[in-house]
């Protein structure tokens, strides 16, 4: 396995060398506020420099103040470009006008979460087009393992910068981004993380706590074992069967991802989107 330090090089280094070989002026960000695109934000800043680094903060109905204060903070920390545009009226128009075709239908949150996700994308996405810049997507490895993303909506851009990362080594990188001076604030390192897209929504409603999910993942995805395997390490039952089962729902997703930056021997997306830069 890569050191921290390793791996910040092989990212800053696939970031740079994927937007000089694409032709592009530099790089667009969706800053959340949350601990994967602030870490993101400043892997792409050491690659391109800051002012090739362009910072979008989207707020919708659910997000919470301290997501768009932590996004706000990222950005003029390091001292980058930045815009916001909150979706509030844009989410509330397309649900107005979906709502006809599904009068008598069951209602789907779920669905309803998800076209706020690719409300974002299609604004990161313009803004990629008229800047001519790259599309960072924030999307970790053990999200992606969990099909836990819309597909079309935090799944797309053009480039996947810790898709082969676990959520845990994501927080590694950002205390190692912040060795010398608070890049990242330490707020946003520490708190509960949130797709923001549900009322009083985090990572765990769904999902075992990164430090118990990241350790069954390498060995089921990395390593191969069998969820048999797991569960005679001393894992809980019930939590194997529950990442086993998300797993399996997660081939058709990855298909639909944009290219990643590989780090492992084993990464989720398939041998012709892994990009190696070493």
């Amino acid at each position: 396995m890569l050191s921290t330090l390793e791996l910040y090089h092989r990212l800053v280094n696939g970031i740079g060398r994927f937007t000089k070989e694409t032709g592009k002026d530099g790089a667009i960000v969706g800053i959340s506020g949350g601990i994967d695109s602030a870490v993101v934000t400043c892997l792409a800043i050491d690659a391109l420099g800051k002012e090739k680094v362009h910072g979008l903060l989207m707020p919708g109905p659910l997000s919470t103040v301290h997501s768009l204060t932590d996004g706000i903070a990222i950005c003029e920390a390091n001292e980058i470009e930045h815009k916001v545009i909150p979706i509030d009226s844009v989410y509330s128009k397309i649900l107005r006008e979906l709502s006809p075709l599904f009068e008598h239908s069951h209602h789907n949150a779920a669905e309803e979460e998800k076209i706020q996700s690719r409300i974002r994308a299609i604004f990161l996405m313009y803004y990629a087009g008229q800047k001519n810049v790259v599309a960072l997507n924030t999307i970790n490895k053990s999200e992606l393992a969990m099909d836990y993303g819309t597909i079309y909506g935090d799944l797309a851009g053009d480039l996947m910068v810790i898709g082969d990362i676990f959520k845990t080594r994501v927080y590694e990188l950002a205390g190692f981004i912040n060795r010398d001076i608070e890049r990242i604030p330490w707020h946003t390192i520490r708190k509960e993380p949130s797709a923001d897209l549900a009322p009083e929504q985090t990572g765990s409603c769904t999902i075992p706590p990164f430090p118990v999910l990241d350790p069954m993942l390498e060995d089921l995805t990395e390593h191969g074992r069998s969820a048999e395997e797991v569960t005679g390490t001393g894992a809980n039952p019930e939590c194997i069967r529950i990442v086993t089962e998300r797993i399996s729902h997660m081939e058709h997703t990855v298909l639909q991802c944009p290219p990643v930056l590989a780090v492992s021997e084993r990464p989720l997306l398939p041998q012709n989107k892994c990009l190696y830069f070493t």
